[in-house]
């Protein structure tokens, strides 16, 4: 495992609430669906309702894609800046399409990271490149919800089970870059509706 001095790099405040408006519309353009994990990753009505309940024990939250060549370039220069201030310096060049989630009551998702080491190389799509970089923006104002705390877990450490939150990411349109390998998680939300974005950058694996 790596070890660096910064874990995590964040921007606060760094998208304006027009921004954030502008991004949520982007986001409810396309129907949402249930967030999947590799193990389920078959559509929702398709699975039993033991695979059901497993799998909303883990993740419950509804997502949709966004594909649009100006959030790429609203969000790019975060990902370099914080890789060079951060002093991770890992190459990357391209990007999956943006995921929005909508967190309501009730719905979290549970300790993961977002790597998936060699099922990254196996899939077609990523043309054998890695997640390196994982971004998270947040969309909503914290006064529209309660609890949906977002944490880290650092594994690398000595105590694993520590858990950081991450109070940097409660501000609308702040923004946190961290390396894909790290655990996090999202708690469940107690009331309202949260909204966020991701966005994952890859490159060659590392040598």
């Amino acid at each position: 495992m790596l070890h660096y001095k910064d874990l995590y790099w964040y921007f606060n405040k760094a998208l304006s609430n027009s921004v954030c408006n502008k991004i949520i519309k982007a986001g409810q353009k396309n129907k949402p669906k249930l967030g999947r994990i590799g193990s389920f990753g078959d559509e929702f009505k398709t699975l039993n309702k033991q695979q059901k309940t497993s799998l909303k024990k883990i993740r419950n939250s509804y997502v949709s894609f966004i594909d649009e060549q100006w959030l790429y370039n609203l969000l790019f220069p975060f990902l370099q800046n914080a890789n060079q201030l951060s002093g991770w310096k890992f190459v990357f060049d391209w990007a999956e399409p943006i995921q929005f989630t909508k967190y309501k009551k009730n719905q979290h998702y549970y300790w993961h990271n977002d790597f998936n080491g060699a099922k990254n190389l196996s899939n077609l799509k990523s043309h054998g490149k890695i997640r390196k970089l994982s971004l998270v923006v947040s969309l909503s104002d914290p006064k529209d919800y309660e609890g949906g705390d977002f944490k880290f877990q650092f594994r690398n450490l000595e105590d694993p089970t520590i858990e950081q939150k991450v109070p940097q990411l409660i501000p609308r349109g702040s923004v946190v870059v961290f390396p894909s390998y790290i655990w996090h998680k999202v708690e469940p939300i107690t009331e309202g509706t949260r909204y966020s974005l991701v966005m994952w950058a890859r490159g060659w694996p590392y040598v």
